[in-house]
């Protein structure tokens, strides 16, 4: 009987993985167009070519997360992954509609989440949910929404570099968003205003945040030093550029500062986060719990450290 129950368990099983298998098919299938113009995207604009590695990092996430699931996946219908999928539809033909790309990719993420609680139930979102948020930094940003953060960063680039040369004692001062310097200009323009540098900083930091083993309080923190350490980086590569010129001249600043230094500001980003990961575990020390136990005689006490999990 026992045996009976297992295979029929079995079959049911694999009849739900073959459906699942088929809508994840029927879901690519639909949403091709789509994926097609964010492949555009990540293939000709710098600021998204990191949108390759997102979905590999996701699966990867699926994959270390793996113990929210100890018992394997829960192969069970549940109908509440319809309104998942129903808000994802909606918002995909709305998008079509008004033609408004971000929002029929953005509609993907919703339809993600349908299929997991669909045919695994409402429990697994607690393994899948940052998989499916990470999702994001592989979908360009609206152009409105480019701009409305490019030109801030741009003009904050621009006065944070011309401040900084002037407190290393260099002659500056900024014109709009040009640095003027003694031996030449230092145009800050769009692709230097550090907005791909913030997206794909971002992306990492999350991702960071998400992995770390490490008190909430931390994790938020280090979240919000993505912009602070971006335009930090920004800011030492354009002051490094201005160095340069004023040391060696405009033709070898340009040739080696402002081209290969590029290179350089994600490696630099990336060790100012292990530096403030640093930094906040020895900020905070945990306090470990102290319980007492009586001896045999019942006379004394002994102070038992537990460590605090």
């Amino acid at each position: 009987m026992i045996m009976a129950f297992e295979k029929a368990d079995q079959a049911n099983h694999l009849k739900l993985k073959i459906l699942a298998a088929v809508m994840t098919v029927g879901l690519f299938w639909v949403f091709l167009p789509a994926f097609r113009e964010m492949n555009n995207k990540w293939m000709s604009d710098p600021q998204y070519s990191h949108g390759y590695l997102v979905p590999v990092f996701s699966l990867y996430l699926l994959y270390s997360r793996r113990n929210r699931i100890a018992n394997g996946f829960p192969w069970q219908i549940d109908p509440r992954g319809l309104a998942f999928l129903a808000v994802g539809a909606i918002g995909y033909v709305g998008a079509a509609y008004i033609n408004f790309d971000y929002l029929a990719v953005l509609s993907f993420l919703p339809i993600v989440t349908g299929l997991f609680v669909l045919f695994g139930g409402v429990s697994v979102l607690r393994w899948c949910w940052p998989s499916v948020v990470f999702l994001l930094f592989m979908i360009p940003l609206p152009f409105r929404v480019e701009r409305m953060l490019g030109d801030p960063l741009q003009k904050i680039a621009t006065t944070s570099s011309t401040w900084l040369l002037q407190t290393m004692g260099f002659p500056a001062f900024g014109e709009g968003n040009i640095i003027v310097m003694e031996k030449g200009k230092i145009a800050v323009v769009e692709a230097c205003n550090g907005l791909s540098m913030l997206l794909t900083f971002a992306a990492i930091t999350t991702g960071m945040a998400i992995l770390v083993k490490r008190p909430l309080i931390d994790k938020i923190i280090l979240l919000l030093s993505t912009i602070p350490v971006a335009v930090l980086v920004n800011v030492i590569r354009i002051s490094s550029n201005g160095v340069a010129m004023d040391v060696w001249g405009p033709d070898v600043a340009h040739r080696l500062f402002h081209d290969q230094a590029g290179w350089f500001m994600m490696p630099m980003a990336i060790v100012i986060l292990g530096f403030e990961l640093w930094v906040l575990s020895h900020m905070f020390i945990e306090v470990p719990e102290v319980q007492s136990v009586f001896t045999k005689t019942g006379t004394k006490t002994l102070a038992v450290e537990k460590a605090a999990k």
